[in-house]
């Protein structure tokens, strides 16, 4: 009885990791995970996928998810339980919107702004906590990368 339970777990185990390899780990290509490694990747790796998926719409088009994708998050720190409590549909449009906020922060933060008016000026963003709470607080919906950078990131001089 024991044999066959071990066998059990190290096979369950197995796939696990099968699993853990078909996630990419660069966002670029997210072709290698299938519907069956989606049944096995836990709620951490779920996030980690919603962030590649998010970086990669936010830089191709515009989205209309981001204001119910980032308040996943503030429901999630509002409830007991945590990650525990979270779906996989809630942890991977948590994922999205971190993976939008990143892509912003990494594209533009400490860069110049890219106008004659303003030769010496550069961009200052913010992301985490505050990021999430100007996402939710903005109007608009349908967002394209621009559009977040505008609420994330500001112009200041360079001295």
């Amino acid at each position: 009885m024991k044999l066959l339970v071990i066998t059990f777990l190290l096979f369950c185990y197995s796939f696990s990791l099968d699993a853990k390899v078909l996630l990419p780990d660069t966002c670029q290509d997210l072709t290698e995970v299938t519907e069956n490694s989606l049944i096995l990747l836990n709620k951490k790796e779920f996030i980690e996928l919603g962030e590649c998926i998010g970086a990669a719409q936010i830089k191709t088009k515009r989205v209309n998810w981001i204001p119910e994708a980032c308040s996943e998050i503030k429901e999630d720190e509002s409830s007991i339980l945590g990650v525990f409590s979270l779906s996989k549909k809630e942890a991977l449009q948590i994922g999205m919107c971190v993976g939008v906020i990143n892509a912003v922060f990494t594209r533009y933060d400490n860069e110049r702004v890219l106008s004659y008016s303003s030769r010496d000026r550069k961009y200052q963003c913010i992301r985490g906590k505050q990021a999430i709470d100007i996402m939710l607080s903005s109007s608009k919906v349908d967002m394209n990368r621009e559009d977040v950078r505008e609420l994330l990131c500001k112009e200041v001089l360079i001295w």
